[in-house]
């Protein structure tokens, strides 16, 4: 086939050293992107007469890979890295230059989550001029997140050709091609779609050309706006290139190409290329010669996808009457639909996949045949030899009766699906043994075919538009037999080294024969999104090749297929298919249906609601869905208003809950039910029932907790809790009539920071969990008091003045040293939300700050203490506000601290009716032996002294002149305050003066030598 023939003869062509110049390799810097991606760019260039024939990478974290410019890989981890590249050429000579790259991103928790714009490709043309991009976004675990909440953008990179709007409307009148970028608000990464704006085709796709009778011809342009309008041509750049050698053809200025003899073998092929302003021509046609001289008359049969070019007679095989009558240009146009649905890939830019006849007499040495088989690109090119009298056509089953090629057909198409796919092309060309690359090329074109054979014997042929004849005629030709290569390869030993595509299908096939076809869908999505080069993993080398083919079918099936694959003789390496099997089985799910149902509604009886927040994920742009009442009160009569759309309407006839249940599908696969509960209430007499929460939610630490929930309502309102979170379980009640609670467990967290939310009430109810790793981090700073109520709030500032990102943890004690839950008033972009817990994990990027701080209002004091870990250098300091019943507002300003030493001296004055009031916190895991001692002004008398112990982690805070906890002799006089404990580093305190009018200001406490 015609990648794997080029492949063969780049290997057949030697090269002699060069004795004028040695390889010529440049690197330019490294270009970073979010979530440790780089690229890099550069030149290269041989010696005189010498050819590159690849160029190595090794990126510094045990990945290594080949990749020409430029090349892009994907770290997993920050750090800094030096990138090695080894340009080598066909004769032999090798050079390398290095890099160094900064990676500050690759281990964001955000960058788990997955933006994907679909279509993947839009195709404006032939008078349609506007289209819709949608945004699916994934969590960590795969599982869809609504975006209905969430603030995309969306950015042309050729605005002048595609223009794209905010809710992802794309237009366009002209010609051109732009890349449509959607950013979701607070993610690092983006997903991306291509805009093809009007058309251009050379025609026809395959040119015959004749020395003798027709030597000379030429290729014409069929160029139109996205409007439909001709592409004016003369306003356009427009290069054009003849690809073979001179002694076959050539192409003057004009464009006309003289035939000067027929190629002797396939490596004298001739193509043609061309392109109008950078964009190429959506295919690449061929150019035949036949002599002795073949000059056919040559039709068009058109479907809406594909395209057939073909003499009208080629030999004795009447192709103007043989095509109609096996129906082959229809049931190739459905076979194109189906592997563009199981693979997912949309090639050519969405246009015309030509399929050309390409026919003329044959070379009786198979050696110097020059009539293909069959070739994958567009045109897919299917030969046929008008010299022989039967069994010499790739597009005719040449025998009696005649039948189609339908392997070969769907075969080389299939080719085209899946080599649209750069990270199909990643993966087949990562291994060292060739043939094993090229059976995965061969072998996996060969199983997109035989999955539209599987889809075909699914389909009813009013759905698939095949005949039921056509259908069986295809299965016949497919690798559906009893296995006998494979046995034979078995009975061999199973050497991997000799694996070939035909061996490859037979192992499939068993597969498919076992577990049916649907998993070939999720088999072809680890090859997506097509736009990507790279893996978030290494992949390179024929034993991870292996290894990671047999990960992708194992979660394709969800099944470990690692020992079946073994007795076949794949080489496995465990600890790597452990470490990239999850990352596996997300892209496997990428395309999976996925229901969201909607968060828990409330409404009154016979009221319609309306469920207009369900979202569903389905790649196919018509998913089938259904709605479905699971459960309702007894003798209640409850409808949709349409069942089989997103957002119908819901009503019924009697209080209580109802539960409703959504799924979506593709025809393959259906997604599991989504569920959510509608509580309907009686009318009240207070007019409809309305419902409020004690706050937007709640933050854990790692080990998790016990959350509750309070929910105030009328009497007789009905309302329900529910969670799609697989680490919240609800303990208390599930639906509840009138003002009540619900109570929840949130379990234990060993990776990185997460946060969803539950439905209460119909509310949307926030909850965060800090990640194992934060405990770990070193102690930044601390706050010594953080008090909130009675006219008192405590705000607190932390910057990031650092060139990287950095991730903190706040964690609140009380006085005994336990975690203490704190309301929260935190910023946002678009306001604030009040959240309580005893932790709070965040990333600052660099230069970036967070701001938080306690509500204020409420007549009970809540008073603690505020530890700051994180993973860099930050800077912290805290606003204390407090306005009294009368007066005016008094704030100040303390920057955060950590201990130093052992005792700290604090200067105080308490007269004219001031006050002093002293705050400390033990940073350390010991009870803190703390001596407070009071000097008067001379330093010489001792007011007063007290000892007493800090638990762990504890709170203290006192006035100084307090009768019961401080120093009463201080109550009027000036003086001095030694703060001491037994052991260094325990203490960080924080004094506050207030005057006789309770305005205050923060004293300092000076470490003594």
């Amino acid at each position: 086939m015609w990648p794997v023939a080029r492949f063969a003869i780049l290997l057949l062509i030697a090269f002699a050293p060069s004795a004028f110049s040695a390889i010529s390799l440049s690197l330019t810097p490294p270009a970073v992107a979010a979530c440790g991606q780089v690229s890099v760019n550069g030149g290269v260039s041989p010696s005189t007469g010498d050819v590159i024939a690849n160029i190595a990478w090794d990126w510094g974290d045990g990945t290594r890979n080949n990749s020409m410019f430029p090349s892009v890989h994907q770290y997993t981890a920050n750090g800094v890295y030096t990138i090695r590249a080894t340009a080598t050429s066909q004769a032999g000579e090798s050079s390398d230059r290095t890099v160094t790259a900064t990676i500050t991103s690759a281990e964001d928790p955000a960058c788990g989550y997955s933006v994907r714009v679909l279509p993947a490709v839009v195709a404006l043309r032939g008078g349609t001029t506007t289209g819709t991009l949608r945004v699916e976004l994934r969590d960590t675990q795969g599982r869809l997140v609504p975006t209905r909440s969430r603030k995309l953008s969306f950015t042309s990179s050729n605005p002048a050709v595609v223009q794209v709007d905010s809710a992802g409307r794309v237009s366009a009148t002209g010609f051109g091609l732009a890349d449509v970028v959607a950013q979701v608000e607070g993610l690092p990464q983006t997903g991306s779609a291509q805009v093809s704006a009007g058309h251009f085709r050379v025609l026809p796709p395959l040119l015959y050309l004749s020395p003798g009778t027709h030597p000379a011809g030429r290729f014409e342009f069929d160029a139109a706006n996205a409007d439909g309008t001709p592409l004016d041509l003369s306003k356009h750049k427009i290069v054009t290139e003849l690809h073979g050698p001179s002694a076959v053809a050539t192409m003057a200025s004009d464009g006309w190409i003289t035939a000067f003899r027929a190629p002797q073998d396939r490596s004298e092929g001739v193509s043609f290329s061309a392109s109008i302003d950078g964009v190429p021509s959506s295919d690449n046609a061929t150019l035949r010669v036949n002599d002795p001289p073949f000059d056919p008359d040559l039709a068009y049969w058109v479907q809406p996808n594909i395209t057939y070019y073909a003499p009208k007679q080629a030999g004795h095989l009447d192709n103007n009457a043989l095509l109609p009558q096996f129906q082959v240009p229809e049931t190739t146009d459905a076979g194109y639909l189906l592997e563009r649905q199981i693979t997912g890939v949309i090639p050519w830019r969405g246009d015309t996949q030509f399929l050309a006849n390409v026919a003329g007499p044959g070379n009786p040495d198979s050696a110097k045949e020059t009539l293909p088989c069959g070739g994958s690109g567009n045109p897919v090119g299917l030969g046929t030899d008008i010299s022989k009298s039967h069994d010499g056509s790739c597009l005719w089953v040449d025998v009696t009766p005649v039948s189609t090629q339908w392997f070969v057909i769907l075969h080389e198409m299939g080719h085209n699906f899946t080599l649209g796919s750069q990270r199909f092309s990643r993966f087949t060309f990562s291994g060292a043994n060739q043939n094993n690359n090229v059976a995965f090329v061969e072998g996996l074109a060969s199983l997109a075919a035989m999955a539209v054979s599987a889809r075909l014997n699914e389909l009813p042929p009013e759905v698939s538009g095949v005949s039921a004849t056509r259908v069986q005629e295809i299965a016949s030709q497919m690798r559906f037999n009893g296995g006998t290569l494979l046995k034979a390869y078995l009975a061999k030993g199973a050497d991997y080294t000799t694996l070939d595509a035909n061996i490859l299908d037979e192992m499939l096939a068993a597969l498919m024969n076992d577990y049916g076809s649907a998993w070939l869908y999720r088999f072809f999505s680890t090859f997506l999104p097509q736009s990507e080069a790279v893996y978030p993993f290494a992949l390179s080398g024929d034993t991870q090749q292996a290894t990671f083919f047999v990960a992708a079918v194992s979660a394709a099936l969800h099944s470990d297929l690692r020992p079946r694959f073994a007795a076949w003789g794949f080489p496995l390496d465990n600890a790597y298919y452990e470490q990239i099997y999850p990352a596996v089985a997300l892209l496997a799910a990428q395309r999976d249906p996925v229901a969201y149902a909607g968060p828990d509604r409330q409404a009154t009886v016979n009221d319609a609601v309306t469920l207009d927040a369900a979202e569903v994920a389905v790649f196919e742009p018509e998913p089938v869905l259904e709605w479905r009442i699971i459960s309702q009160p007894a003798g209640a009569d409850a409808h949709f208003s349409d069942s089989k759309t997103l957002h119908p309407a819901f009503s019924a006839n009697q209080p209580g809950v109802y539960r409703l249940s959504l799924t979506a599908g593709n025809g393959i696969l259906t997604s599991a039910p989504s569920i959510l509960a509608v509580a309907l209430s009686s009318p009240t007499s207070g007019g409809p029932c309305t419902f409020s929460v004690d706050s937007a939610g709640q933050s854990f630490p790692a080990s998790g907790g016990i959350g509750v929930v309070n929910v105030a309502t009328q009497s007789g309102c009905n309302w329900v809790a529910s969670t799609l979170l697989d680490w919240v379980t609800l303990v208390g009640p599930a639906s509840v009539t009138g003002s009540g609670s619900v109570t929840f467990q949130v379990s234990g967290n060993s990776g990185a920071a997460r946060s969803g939310a539950i439905t209460v009430a119909g509310i949307s109810w926030t909850l965060e969990q800090a990640s194992a790793a934060a405990a770990q981090w070193s102690v930044a700073a601390a706050l010594p008091h953080w008090v909130t109520g009675g006219g008192w709030q405590t705000a607190v500032t932390i910057a990031n003045p650092g060139a990287d990102a950095a991730r903190v943890l706040l964690s609140f004690f009380d006085g005994a040293g336990a975690p203490m839950p704190v309301p929260l008033v935190l910023s946002y972009r678009f306001g604030e939300y009040l959240l309580s817990g005893s932790v709070l994990e965040r990333t600052l990027a660099p230069g970036a700050t967070l701001t938080l701080k306690s509500p204020g209002a409420g007549a009970s004091v809540l008073r603690g203490w505020l530890q700051l870990r994180s993973n860099a250098s930050v800077v912290a300091y805290a606003t204390f506000s407090h306005q009294p019943d009368s007066g005016p507002l008094s704030e100040s300003l303390v920057p955060l601290g950590l201990p130093e030493g052992a005792a700290y001296l604090m200067p105080f004055d308490n007269t004219n009716g001031a006050s002093t009031g002293i705050a400390m916190a033990n940073l350390s895991g010991a009870a803190a032996a703390v001596t407070l001692t009071v000097l008067d002004s001379t330093g010489a008398a001792t007011l007063g002294e007290r000892s007493f112990s800090i638990p762990p982690l504890g709170h203290a805070d006192m006035a100084l002149d307090d009768q019961q906890l401080g120093i009463p002799a201080a109550a009027g006089a000036i003086g001095t305050v030694r703060v001491s404990t037994a052991e260094p580093g325990q203490l960080v305190l924080l004094g506050l003066r207030f005057n006789a009018s309770s305005a205050f200001t923060t004293i300092p406490a000076l470490p003594v030598p």
